[in-house]
């Protein structure tokens, strides 16, 4: 169960009150839930973390690097940049259960132009810093917006990408010497495990795409009026159901056919088994884009052949790199199975009641 803003500290009580609902009524089933959020840090005080030790919260804090990188963006109404009181909060957390803060604190870093990645490695190598595992990297939406229309972006990815290989060599430093750094694992590593590990078999007659779930089964988005969508990334425009009736399968499999309708060329593309490309990434606004997927499939294409290069580059250098444990998801292409029975029995059953 995640809790998502906005800033979600906004809405403490509600947050606590959830959380103490399901424990007077049903108690039984709280060991079996994990509670997550995502949070700027600046709401946090000692009564609330407090709270997040008892109920074994996962926390992803919102840090995007040193004072100045981070304060560049993330500032309060009256312009003051919020990382002195995150830090504060965050030398907080570790003074109250300091396993706790190693183990269930991770950040949120959005990397934005200009482009400073080598100065966020080391911040997020500090002593402070460094033992936190869990790191989520991400990019600015470079669509429904002119954020980046400020900025010379030809240049920007140029710089991006000498700083990029600049951390490559450190990286392969680091494994030289059997050292680690979570956050270069978390730029580098998870992506390569994925081609690593990518599924190798003749290609069935069926091939969902890779990157899309089946809406309500990994994620679920609950919004303030007890509606179901896929997931907090993908916003409101497509409902699946809701707290009252439940789950909408028509119009779950009206969402996976109408994006399979997006997917035809899929089946001649070199990356078919590579592509990470879901909903999200080609909606605009309340409905699928087909505009948008074709600038992100192309953008995606262009990743994976530099992905490639450097997973060839290291196994090369580093055999055992990849020999790491590593389950495959069957989740997907089972749940897929089943809505593809469901859905043939389901209008089989439709057509015998218009005959008779």
């Amino acid at each position: 169960m995640g809790f998502y803003g906005g800033e979600p500290l906004i809405e403490q009580k509600k947050i606590f009150g959830c959380i103490e609902y399901i424990e007077k009524n049903y108690h039984e089933y709280l060991p079996k839930i994990q509670f997550a959020m995502t949070t700027n840090g600046s709401l946090l005080n000692q009564s609330i973390i407090n709270k997040l030790i008892k109920y074994n919260f996962s926390i992803l804090v919102s840090l995007d690097g040193p004072k100045d990188i981070h304060d560049r963006y993330r500032r309060f109404k009256n312009g003051e940049g919020s990382f002195d009181i995150v830090m504060k909060n965050l030398d907080l957390i570790r003074s109250i259960d300091k396993e706790y803060y190693e183990t269930k604190v991770g950040y949120s870093i959005v990397i934005a132009p200009p482009f400073e990645l080598e100065r966020i490695y080391e911040f997020f190598s500090t002593e402070r810093l460094k033992n936190n595992r869990v790191i989520l990297m991400s990019g600015v939406e470079d669509h429904n917006t002119g954020f980046l229309d400020r900025f010379d972006m030809y240049a920007e990815s140029k710089q991006l990408r000498s700083q990029e290989l600049r951390l490559i060599k450190q990286y392969k430093k680091l494994l030289a010497k059997c050292e680690d750094s979570p956050f270069l694992e978390n730029m580098f590593f998870r992506s390569l495990m994925d081609i690593h590990k990518r599924i190798v078999r003749p290609i069935p007659k069926a091939l969902y795409p890779n990157g899309i779930c089946l809406p309500g089964i990994q994620k679920t988005f609950v919004d303030t009026k007890g509606n179901f969508h896929m997931c907090e990334k993908v916003g409101l425009g497509f409902s699946i159901g809701n707290v009252h009736s439940g789950f909408n399968s028509e119009s779950i499999w009206k969402i996976v056919n109408e994006y399979l309708g997006y997917t035809k060329e899929c089946n001649d593309c070199w990356c078919l088994r590579l592509c990470k490309l879901c909903y999200a990434s080609v909606i605009q606004g309340p409905e699928f884009s087909k505009e948008k997927r074709r600038l992100e499939c192309e953008r995606r294409k262009k990743g994976l052949e530099t992905l490639l290069q450097r997973y060839v580059q290291l196994s090369e250098e580093f055999p055992d790199l990849f020999n790491k444990e590593y389950h495959e998801d069957t989740l997907t292409l089972e749940v897929f199975k089943f809505i593809d029975s469901w859905h043939s029995g389901h209008t089989a059953d439709s057509d015998r009641r218009m005959q008779s």
